[in-house]
C-alpha cells in the first residue's frame, strides 16, 4: 500500500515538473523557460537586494524633505510635536489614481489595545480603504516585515481588513539575505527547507512549517499567539525588511513619486523623531521597480509551489478580488504573468533618463551594503572646511566611526567647525529601559580621539530620536549633500542582513538649508522654553555607570520586594525634586520658588515618568558605587566590550 502511494506521488511530481518546464511554445528546458520568463516580466534578482541606482538628474522642484520631530516644553512638562511626514504621505495617497505601493518595517504588529492621540495605523487604514472603495481599479499593495505576523502565522486586524477590501499584502522573504549572527544553524535549516521545498514543489516545506507551528507554550499575551519552534527560528534570524518607502503615481498615472524615510507608520513609533526625502520622476520609477522585485519574488514563489497546502504561512496574501480577477489559485506561469504585468506593471529601466544635466540636482537610491559604501565615500571626501551634521538613532559600525574620526582629526579643520553628532541616548525603547548601547560607547570612542568633534544627546521622553540623516555643507564651494532613509549606521543594518533603503541628494542648497536650520535649532535649544538636546555629560560613561548600577539594584528590588521601590521613592522624593530643579535653569530663571514647588514639580513628576526613573537610577547607583577607580575602569572595559562583541559577532540586536 505504501509503495502504491509513493508511486502516485512520484508520477504526480513528474507530470507537475513537465507542466512547469513547458511554455505555450513547447520549450522543454526549465532553466531557459524561467530565464526568458523573468526577462519578459523585466525581473532581475540584482534589483531587489544590495541595489545601487545610477545617478538621476532632477529639477530642484521635484525633490523635498519632510521632518517629524519633538521638543520638550520645559514649563508645561509636555512633548511638542511637529508632524510632517505622515501629512505628506496622506497627501500622496489622496492624489494617487492608478497605484500605491508601500514597503514598511512596522505597521500595527504590536497589537496594542491603547488608542494613541494620533492613531497613525487607523488613519492610513481608513484612507487606503476609502481610496479603494472610491476607485476599485486602483492597485494598492502593502509589503511588510514578517515581524508583523509575529514571525508565525498571525494575521493582524489591519491586514484582514486590507484583504477584505481588495488590497494585497506581501511579507518580504528574508532568507536570501546574510545571517545576522555566527550561529548559522537556524539559517541552515531555512535553506535546507527551501531547497527541499523547491524540489517537491512546496510539499516538504509546507509539511515542515506545519510541524514547527505546533504550540510549545500557552498563548503569549504580547503576541496573542502561542510560541512555536517556527516563531523561535524566525525570530532567531534577527533580520528584517527595515525599509520605509511609499510610492504613488502622479500626473494621472504617467509618473511616480517616492517617499524614502526612517519613519514607521506604527502607533508605538509615531512619536519618534524622523526625516524623509521625496522625489518625482525617473528616480521614483526606479525605486518602484525595486519594490516590484520584492512582490514578484513572492508571486513567482507561490506559483511554483503546487503542493503548498499551508496557506497561513504564505508570503503572499491575495485579496478575494485579486484571486478572482487573476485566478491566483491556478498554478500556471500565465497567472503570475498577468498579475505582474497588470496589477504591478514593470518599468523599463533602460528607458529611464540618467543623462547628465549640470544645472540639475542629482539623486541616487541605495540599499543594504551599498548604503555603507555610499556613506563612507561621503565621509571620506569631507574637506576641512565642510560642515558635517549627523543625527542618528544607532551609530556603531567601526568603519563609519573611524571615518567620522578621520574627518574630525583633519589638522586643517578649525575648532570652530567641529563635526556635530546628535545621538539618541539609547535609554529606552517601547517602554523598556536600555543601557545606552551602542551610542554611548561609540560617542566615548569618538571623543577620546581628541578630534574636532562634538556630541550631544537628543532629549527624549519615552520616544526615540529615530533619525538616520547626515548633511555635508560648504557654501563657499557649493557642496550640498544629504542622505537619509531606514538605515541605522550599524553592522547589522549595513551588511546585507536587513533590507534597508536610503536616498542621497547632491546639489540642493534648499534641502541642506532646511535640515541645517532644524539641526542647529535642536543642537543649541534655540527656541526659548523648549528643550531639544542635552550636553554629552548627561549620558557620559560616568553617568551611565551610575545608571546601570542603579538599574541592577532596582531590578533586584522589584523582583524580591516591590514595595522597596515605593519606599525608596517616598524617602528620596526631595532628592529627585532637587535634581529636577537643578537640571532646569530655565525654570529657576522663569518661575518663582513657590510656583516651582507647587505647580511645576507636580506636573514634572506626573508627566515625565521617564525622567523620574532616570534620576532614581542615577541616585541609587551613586549611593552604591565605590570610589575605587579600578572598579569603574573594569566596568568601562566590560561595557565597551559589549559594543565591540555585538558588532563583531552579531550577538546584539540594538
Amino acid at each position: 500500500m505504501k509503495n502504491k502511494y509513493l508511486s502516485i506521488l512520484l508520477i504526480t511530481l513528474i507530470l507537475s515538473f513537465n507542466l512547469f518546464a513547458h511554455n505555450d511554445n513547447g520549450m522543454n528546458s526549465e532553466n531557459n523557460f524561467w530565464e526568458n520568463y523573468y526577462q519578459e516580466l523585466k525581473i532581475t534578482k540584482e534589483n531587489r537586494l544590495n541595489v545601487e541606482s545610477p545617478w538621476f538628474f532632477v529639477d530642484d522642484a521635484d525633490i523635498d524633505m519632510y521632518s517629524t520631530y519633538n521638543g520638550w516644553d520645559i514649563l508645561k512638562s509636555k512633548r511638542i510635536r511637529h508632524r510632517k511626514i505622515s501629512t505628506k504621505a496622506i497627501d500622496m495617497i489622496k492624489k494617487a489614481k492608478k497605484i500605491i505601493v508601500a514597503s514598511v518595517f512596522l505597521y500595527d504588529c504590536m497589537y496594542a489595545d491603547v488608542t494613541p492621540e494620533f492613531d497613525v495605523v487607523k488613519v492610513f487604514l481608513d484612507l487606503l480603504i476609502k481610496k479603494k472603495k472610491e476607485n476599485p481599479d486602483i492597485k494598492i499593495i502593502i509589503i511588510l516585515d514578517p515581524l508583523n505576523r509575529a514571525y508565525g502565522r498571525k494575521i493582524s486586524k489591519s491586514v484582514k481588513i486590507f484583504l477584505e477590501n481588495g488590497i494585497d499584502v506581501f511579507y518580504s522573504d528574508l532568507l536570501p539575505t546574510k545571517s545576522a549572527t555566527k550561529l548559522y544553524f537556524p539559517e541552515a535549516l531555512g535553506h535546507i527547507g527551501r531547497t527541499l521545498g523547491e524540489l517537491t514543489f512546496g510539499f516538504t516545506e509546507s509539511l515542515a512549517n506545519l510541524i514547527m507551528s505546533i504550540p510549545l507554550t500557552k498563548e503569549n499575551k504580547s503576541l496573542q499567539e502561542s510560541i512555536s519552534i517556527e516563531i523561535v527560528k524566525e525570530a532567531w534570524l534577527i533580520k528584517a525588511n527595515h525599509r520605509k518607502i511609499l510610492i504613488t503615481d502622479t500626473d494621472d498615472g504617467k509618473d511616480f513619486e517616492a517617499l524614502v524615510t526612517s519613519a514607521n507608520p506604527h502607533n508605538a513609533s509615531d512619536d519618534s523623531t524622523n526625516h524623509a526625502l521625496t522625489v518625482k520622476g525617473d528616480m521614483a520609477k526606479y525605486i518602484y521597480s525595486v519594490l516590484r522585485e520584492d512582490v514578484a519574488r513572492n508571486v513567482l514563489k507561490n506559483r511554483r509551489r503546487i503542493f503548498s497546502f499551508d496557506k497561513k504561512k504564505s508570503f503572499a496574501l491575495f485579496s478575494d478580488q485579486s484571486k478572482k480577477k487573476y485566478k491566483m489559485n491556478r498554478f500556471r506561469p500565465g497567472v503570475a504573468r498577468r498579475y505582474l504585468t497588470e496589477h504591478i506593471p514593470p518599468v523599463d529601466l533602460e528607458m529611464l533618463n540618467t543623462k547628465k544635466d549640470e544645472t540639475s540636482v542629482k539623486t541616487k537610491f541605495v540599499t543594504e551594503e551599498k548604503i555603507k559604501v555610499a556613506i563612507l565615500k561621503l565621509l571620506n571626501d569631507v574637506k576641512s572646511k565642510d560642515r558635517v551634521r549627523i543625527q542618528m538613532f544607532y551609530l556603531s559600525d567601526f568603519e563609519i566611526v573611524d571615518a567620522i574620526i578621520r574627518a574630525a582629526s583633519d589638522p586643517n579643520r578649525s575648532v570652530d567647525n567641529p563635526i556635530q553628532v546628535l545621538l539618541d541616548p539609547n535609554k529606552d525603547a517601547f517602554n523598556s529601559i536600555k543601557d545606552g548601547t551602542p551610542n554611548r560607547q561609540a560617542a566615548y570612542t569618538m571623543l577620546e580621539s581628541q578630534g574636532k568633534l562634538k556630541v550631544r544627546w537628543y532629549s527624549t521622553h519615552g520616544e526615540q530620536n529615530h533619525a538616520k540623516i547626515m548633511t555635508i555643507t560648504n557654501n563657499n564651494t557649493g557642496k550640498y549633500e544629504i542622505t537619509t532613509g531606514s538605515c541605522n549606521w550599524t553592522g547589522k543594518n549595513m551588511k546585507n542582513i536587513n533590507m534597508e533603503s536610503n536616498m542621497i541628494i547632491v546639489g540642493s542648497k534648499r534641502l541642506n538649508d532646511q535640515f541645517n536650520k532644524y539641526f542647529d535649532m535642536a543642537w543649541g535649544n534655540l527656541v526659548e522654553g523648549v528643550e531639544y538636546s542635552l550636553p554629552y555629560k548627561a549620558y557620559d560613561l560616568s553617568t551611565t555607570y551610575k545608571m546601570t548600577t542603579g538599574k541592577k539594584i532596582v531590578d533586584k528590588w522589584k523582583k524580591e520586594s516591590p514595595e522597596k521601590v515605593t519606599e525608596w521613592l517616598n524617602e528620596n522624593s526631595h532628592r529627585i525634586k532637587q535634581t529636577m530643579i537643578m537640571e532646569n535653569p530655565y525654570v529657576i530663571k522663569t518661575l518663582s520658588a513657590s510656583d516651582i514647588t507647587t505647580d511645576w514639580l507636580t506636573l514634572k513628576m506626573k508627566r515625565d515618568k521617564g525622567g523620574v526613573e532616570r534620576i532614581m537610577l542615577t541616585l541609587v547607583g551613586s549611593d552604591h558605587i565605590t570610589p575605587d577607580k579600578t572598579v569603574f575602569e573594569k566596568w568601562t572595559k566590560k561595557y565597551m566590550k559589549k559594543w565591540i562583541n555585538g558588532e563583531v559577532w552579531g550577538l546584539v540586536s540594538w
